[in-house]
């Protein structure tokens, strides 16, 4: 089977990931290019994905794959130098820059969607705006309604008295990290509420949590499809309108980016299709597995109900990758030929 390579940076999925890379990598392998490498940056939904595909590409194509774990800046120095070719889940909006410029230097192909529908943004607790009778839980911001708003709720958001409050941005690592430092500055949430950053998903999931079941209040950033939004009651906070001339004004100060950047002005994420990449090399030195990829798109809904087995089930995402196989033949089975089908079908007879 493919092996999980132990690339940590920063602290990066340091215990999650950690656990995962002695329970499945064999200690004497190391990256040496005989692998298709693959991008694994942390969060459920692009472990999923990079599961199936590496059996896909394992199973009906006999190429050994590698799924290394890296961050941003890494996996786009790896991807331009041809040492990992696939990136299962590009975010581009939160690096179009980059990607553009590496599509019109002919350096990666667009695959094409994993799935159609995934959104982003600033969330709290349902409880914070409209309270929870069975939980003793008075609302707290019952008139709140839109992100920037939240600085008018820094001592409601406080951990502590004589704290300043925090908001929970994404981790370490994550190409979302310095827009949305940029949108709260640009909304004035900065001068109330202070960034929490930690190093892995599994780290953010597990605060969130624990100060949801504490009834407390808390501001996160978070994506969907996840299980987590499945999980708990959270309200999306209302920013301006999503525009091209906006997304640049972020991207700009993001390019020039320190603490306390703002931008001309901020909005919404889009609403977008997470698309699958792999290096110009890797197509021409593969076209029938990039056939194949291209055609591979599980969809926003499954992903979700996938992530949310995953979660529910402590399975690894290689297992849950054959739960996929087992359970979903209408959505794979139009991505391979009958005898492709067959292999697959024999694999997990095995």
């Amino acid at each position: 089977m493919y092996s999980i390579s132990c690339n940590i940076r920063k602290g990066f999925l340091a215990t999650a990931l950690a656990t995962v890379c002695l329970a499945l990598t064999p200690s004497a392998h190391a990256a040496d290019g005989s692998r298709i490498s693959i991008y694994d940056g942390g969060w459920e939904n692009i472990q999923i994905n990079d599961a199936i595909a590496a059996f896909v590409i394992e199973t009906v194509f006999d190429q050994p794959t590698e799924i290394v774990a890296s961050d941003v800046p890494d996996m786009q120095k790896q991807m331009i130098a041809g040492t990992m070719q696939i990136n299962m889940e590009m975010w581009r909006s939160l690096m179009d820059p980059w990607v553009t410029a590496q599509l019109e230097a002919d350096k990666i192909v667009d695959l094409g969607p994993s799935y159609e529908r995934a959104t982003q943004g600033f969330y709290v607790p349902t409880y914070v705006i409209k309270g929870d009778a069975s939980r003793n839980i008075e609302p707290l911001a019952p008139d709140l309604k839109t992100v920037s708003q939240l600085a008018g709720y820094a001592k409601q958001f406080r951990a502590e008295a004589g704290q300043p409050g925090v908001w929970i941005n994404c981790i370490v690592g994550w190409a979302c990290r310095e827009p949305n430092r940029v949108k709260m500055v640009t909304y004035g949430v900065s001068d109330a509420l202070e960034p929490m950053e930690l190093p892995s998903e599994t780290d953010l999931n597990g605060r969130v949590r624990a100060l949801y079941a504490q009834g407390k209040p808390f501001v996160t950033y978070y994506w969907d499809p996840s299980p987590l939004l499945g999980e708990l009651d959270m309200t999306l906070l209302a920013e301006p309108a999503y525009s091209e001339e906006c997304s640049a004004a972020i991207d700009k100060a993001v390019k020039d980016w320190k603490p306390g950047n703002a931008a001309s002005q901020a909005c919404a994420y889009k609403t977008v299709a997470i698309h699958k990449f792999a290096t110009r090399q890797f197509v021409d030195d593969h076209p029938d597995i990039a056939a194949t990829l291209r055609k591979m798109n599980v969809g926003t809904d499954t992903v979700r109900e996938l992530a949310g087995y995953m979660v529910e089930n402590e399975a690894t995402p290689e297992a849950t990758a054959r739960h996929f196989f087992e359970q979903y033949p209408h959505v794979w089975k139009s991505w391979l030929t009958d005898e492709q089908v067959q292999r697959v079908t024999r694999k997990l007879a095995m």
